[in-house]
């Protein structure tokens, strides 16, 4: 950070461990580790998604952009991320691995797997109508949306989903040794 002093979310990689300890992965989130690496992943459009439990707040800042909200619960991390890179302050992520994160069944990660991406959708959703001059659609507006959309197109979003969400569930089974379940 010292030679970031405008640097205002870090973070780092991490290990993912279950219930006995036993790494199974490693977060997979771009490390955004100089300036033009995260002016770069801003202009993508991608949202920026770090390692939420290592991240390192600027508090001023984080209540400058009004903090968490509690609506976007499950993506709320992705949400005041976008939201402080919008106001030109840089969030980085290291490559190293510092920590191990657990996940068990009662896991944000693990118990409400659906939520969350749904939940990032919406933050996603938000992100572009802010870019493009646009009010920020509700919660109810953009499930509106979605309703709006022809049924092929719904059927290939939950498709997608189901498959998004077992491939997850089925990972942290695996990883604490439920092999048939996984």
């Amino acid at each position: 950070i010292g030679a970031h002093p405008d640097v205002k979310v870090f973070s780092c990689r991490a290990f993912y461990i279950n219930a006995e300890g036993k790494v199974f992965g490693k977060t997979k989130c771009e490390p955004i580790t100089t300036r033009e690496a995260f002016e770069r992943h801003l202009a993508s459009g991608e949202p920026i998604g770090i390692n939420h439990p290592a991240a390192a707040l600027h508090r001023p800042t984080i209540l400058e952009v009004g903090g968490y909200r509690p609506e976007f619960e499950g993506a709320e991390d992705i949400d005041l991320w976008i939201r402080v890179a919008e106001r030109g302050h840089l969030v980085l992520q290291q490559d190293e691995v510092l920590m191990r994160y657990r996940i068990h069944g009662s896991s944000v990660m693990a118990s409400r797997t659906r939520q969350s991406w749904e939940k990032g959708e919406w933050t996603i959703a938000c992100m572009g109508a802010r870019r493009a001059g646009r009010p920020e659609p509700t919660r109810d507006e953009y499930q509106a949306e979605l309703r709006a959309q022809p049924w092929w197109r719904r059927l290939q979003r939950e498709r997608l989903m189901q498959a998004r969400v077992h491939y997850r569930l089925a990972g942290f089974d695996i990883a604490n040794c439920r092999w048939l379940r996984g």
